[in-house]
């Protein structure tokens, strides 16, 4: 799930970002809904989450880490230390040790 990250020079840069809480409740919601699918959080989460972004890991199976497409993300050594804080175990995918 990508959330808007308002960038110069497109056809949404004068959005808004998207609120925080607002943000939490619409990737609960789809997990309630949806189960049983892969929730994977993506583009614009560090923008929309802010310091909300640990609450992801509740409802998401899994976040993109490190650049996406177009833009920065943030870096996997902050996203790993965020699921350690959160008393969880990062997976790397494709990695065949620990991270």
């Amino acid at each position: 799930m990508n959330f808007l990250d308002p960038r110069p020079g497109t056809p949404f840069s004068q959005l808004p970002n998207v609120e925080p809480y607002y943000a939490l409740r619409v990737l609960s919601l789809f997990r309630f809904v949806h189960p049983d699918v892969d929730v994977r959080s993506a583009g614009g989460r560090e923008v929309t989450f802010r310091t909300l972004q640990p609450l992801v890991l509740y409802a998401a199976n899994s976040i993109f880490t490190n650049g996406y497409l177009t833009t920065g993300g943030q870096a996997k050594n902050a996203d790993h230390q965020m699921i350690k804080d959160m008393g969880m175990v990062p997976e790397v995918a494709g990695a065949n040790s620990n991270a």
